[in-house]
């Protein structure tokens, strides 16, 4: 059995929140400097979305696997399949929103 501190919990519990919300500020940062201050386009944002969830899920699940002394092996099974879900989660929204742009009639002319 392993032994768990505080500090050990309260880092394995608020380092893949706080990284995660830290690379959405620099990723959000960064896509405005090159857009010359542009609000971001729909696809950026969905963009940044699964970016930060496979982030935060992603370091959760490392986190948590060394938090509860699981093998090596549940992290090579586990964050594949975080990642193939948020992909799943994506591609989904992706077709949801592109068979609603299809079958929205389209605007008169003249």
């Amino acid at each position: 059995m392993m032994k768990l501190d505080s500090v050990d919990l309260v880092f394995d519990l608020l380092a893949p929140a706080i990284l995660a919300l830290l690379s959405i500020l620099i990723t959000y940062s960064v896509e405005r400097l090159f857009l010359a201050g542009q609000p971001l386009t729909t696809y950026l944002k969905a963009l940044n979305l699964y970016g930060f969830l496979l982030l935060l899920g992603g370091g959760y699940v490392m986190s948590l696997t060394g938090l509860f002394g699981f093998s090596p092996t549940t992290l090579w099974v586990t964050e594949p399949s975080w990642a193939a879900l948020i992909f799943a989660l994506a591609w989904w929204q992706h077709r949801t929103r592109s068979k609603g742009e299809d079958s929205a009639p389209a605007a008169p002319r003249g």
